[in-house]
């Protein structure tokens, strides 16, 4: 999320996933488009809880929403746009 600011939510397990450094300064670089609609990315202005943002796994080629306490559900693409359109404001 690019940090923490004072008006961010509270932090959740969700909020300790991370990517590895490579993907990291890529989401940063040439992939930061495709990391903020994959929900890899949260962009800080947000001010979105981790839990709230649907998150594209390309293994298992579904959507998820992690929970505060370490689990995940899966969404489908429709429920997953809603959401990003909900904090990105599209």
């Amino acid at each position: 999320m690019g940090g923490r600011g004072p008006k961010a939510p509270p932090i959740t397990c969700a909020d300790l996933c991370s990517l590895c450094a490579e993907c990291n300064v890529r989401a940063e670089a040439d992939l930061q488009r495709e990391a903020i609609a994959y929900g890899w990315k949260i962009p800080r202005s947000t001010f979105v809880s981790a839990s709230e943002a649907p998150i594209y796994d390309k293994v298992t080629a579904n959507w998820w929403l992690l929970d505060a306490v370490g689990g995940r559900k899966r969404i489908t693409l429709v429920q997953a746009l809603e959401l990003q359109r909900r904090y990105l404001g599209d």
